[in-house]
């Protein structure tokens, strides 16, 4: 089960997450990957800096959110006592704003830090923006990043674009889009996003996004079958 960009906001309600926790539990996945930017963090957004409302985000406020949507995601296994599948966690520009603002922190240097997610609290592996982890052949990470630039891979057909940078099994977030391709056996997918609310920075482009999760069966060195489930189908039935 691959888990799209999700962005817990404090600012939204995280009763998404219980519907998918539900519908993990549904299918029973060997391996769930979270591919990133399941932290907003919203308060660390650079861009929004001196504008309208941006002086009252608050990080712990953003921390919160994002421990609350780990706790409802991960409930009904808890509730059902069964046994966890191997979590992994790819991290995302916006789990890495933390590490950015840390970096300008000064004498604040220690008072805060990526460890205030405490993601091995529902990871078993979790990767640092930029690193991929390989698992049955398919290589994640939160985006594929370009080799001279080091920003993330785009074009109008992001899957092919990284089949021929990548050349082996490949699959991202970021983008919100979806996107898949296949060549010689080589498959790249890009997952879309798990948000069910309006952003309201990216404006019409909220309407190119496809919201949902993904389910791959029969993986094996790279190859695999695989399902697009949408959010709304996850929350009409487990909601």
């Amino acid at each position: 089960m691959i888990i799209p960009d999700s962005h817990s906001n404090p600012e939204y309600n995280n009763s998404r997450f219980e519907a998918l926790g539900k519908f993990i539990l549904e299918v029973r996945p060997d391996i769930v990957v979270d591919i990133g930017d399941s932290a907003d963090m919203n308060s660390l957004c650079s861009y929004d800096r001196g504008k309208e409302g941006y002086d009252s985000r608050r990080y712990l406020d953003d921390i919160d959110s994002y421990k609350d949507a780990m706790e409802k995601l991960w409930h009904p296994y808890k509730k059902a006592k069964k046994k966890y599948p191997t979590r992994v966690k790819c991290r995302g520009n916006h789990e890495d704003r933390i590490n950015t603002a840390k970096s300008y922190a000064g004498p604040l240097v220690g008072t805060f830090g990526i460890n205030d997610l405490e993601e091995f609290r529902w990871n078993d592996i979790v990767t640092d923006l930029g690193t991929s982890v390989a698992v049955d052949g398919v290589f994640y990470n939160h985006y594929c990043p370009t080799p001279i630039m080091n920003k993330p891979l785009g074009g109008a057909n992001p899957a092919r674009a990284i089949i021929k940078q990548e050349h082996k099994s490949t699959t991202v977030g970021h983008s919100h889009l979806r996107s898949f391709a296949e060549e010689r056996g080589i498959l790249s997918l890009v997952v879309g996003c798990y948000i069910d609310y309006y952003a309201e920075y990216a404006k019409q482009a909220n309407n190119n996004w496809w919201r949902g999760a993904v389910i791959k069966r029969g993986v094996e060195d790279g190859y695999y079958d695989h399902e697009w489930v949408s959010l709304a189908r996850i929350v009409k039935e487990f909601g």
